[in-house]
This record gives C-alpha cells, structure tokens and sequence, in this order.
C-alpha cells in the first residue's frame, strides 16, 4: 500500500515514509510527497492508494498583503477578503477536481496557523480562517475527510521557522495522514452534516 500526499510547494519538513512507519509498520510501504501539480500524475502510481492533499498555505502567503490594506471601513475589509477567498475558492475546487479526477479516496489538510511573531500572529489566525473555510466548505460539500492542520502542530518545536514544519511538525503531520488513512491507532472523528 503506498499513500500519495500531496503538498503544494513543499518546503521545511516534509512527511516521509519514515515518519509514518512507527504509526503504521508494514501498512505503509511508500509514502509519496508531491510537491507540484504536473508531478501528481507521474507519482501516483499504481499502488498508491490514497491521496492527501495539502494545499493553500502558498495562495494565502501571497495574500498577506491584505492584513496591511489600507482602507476605510470594516465593510471594504470584507469585500477585499471576499473577493481573494473567491479567487482562491475557484483555483482550489479546480485543483482538487484534478486530484479527485484519479478515482482515489482523498483526504485534504486545513493550513496550519504557524509560528509567527506575537504581532502578526492574531491578525494571521483570523485571516487564514477564511482560506481554511473555503477548505472545508469544499471537502463538506465532496464528502471528504479533513485533517486539521491547526489542530495537529500546535506546538513552536513544531516549526522550523514561521512557515514550515519541522522534524517533529513533520512526524505529527506524517501520524496524522495515517490516522486518516484508517491504518494506525487512535483515529479521531468528527462527522458534519449537511444538505441531505
């Protein structure tokens, strides 16, 4: 069994079949970590059997700029977010279709908030909301497990620097993908209903 993750733009710790071996032993005999959307095709091969997809921290790191937008009312401060997100709502769904498109189960990973500096790490949280809502709109709507990034590094060990993960992050995030995939201990679930 290989599973297939794939994380836009890797950078810092990636997860690696190293990691996921203490969790899941004979389970998981290749971890395969995508870093761009043209290799997505050529890695997952035949025997990979999931796929997880962690994508967004890039789109919304290009977005940073919003938190020192100049401007008049919490009204147009909406509007500026509204408009990004919708941006980034339809290069998501488009890029997930692509990965959904391979007839595989799909687990995809909310953005983690990171270990920045106490100023911006407030203004951060609630700016990545609206990215991570678009996240999990889309995977509601698809019927697709999460896993909750904010939920797995929470720790500053669990950071390289700012953006990336490190060793420890890595582990924590590789751990969670097998619990997703159904094959280590400990799997914890969350169900959400919507439109029946």
């Amino acid at each position: 069994m290989a599973l297939a993750a794939l994380v836009a733009g890797c950078g810092g710790s990636k997860p690696t079949v190293e990691d996921a071996k203490p969790f899941a032993d004979d389970f998981v005999h290749r971890l395969v970590v995508v870093g761009t959307w043209d290799a997505i095709n050529a890695e997952v091969g035949p025997d990979v059997t999931q796929v997880v997809v962690s994508i967004g921290g890039n789109d919304a790191l290009l977005n940073s700029d919003l938190l020192n937008a100049p401007v008049g009312s919490t009204a147009e401060a909406l509007a500026l977010f509204g408009r990004r997100v919708d941006a980034f709502n339809a290069s998501y769904v488009a890029a997930l279709e692509s990965v959904l498109a391979l007839g595989l189960p799909t687990t995809v990973c909310t953005i983690y908030e990171g270990n920045l500096e106490p100023a911006w790490a407030p203004l951060a949280r609630v700016a990545l909301m609206v990215f991570n809502d678009v996240i999990l709109r889309v995977a509601f709507e698809r019927a697709i497990d999460v896993i909750d990034l904010r939920l797995v590094c929470t720790e500053v060990s669990d950071y390289a620097n700012p953006i990336e993960p490190s060793g420890s992050g890595g582990k924590k995030i590789a751990a969670a993908i097998v619990a997703a995939a159904g094959i280590g201990d400990g799997r914890s679930v969350s169900r959400v209903f919507g439109q029946p």
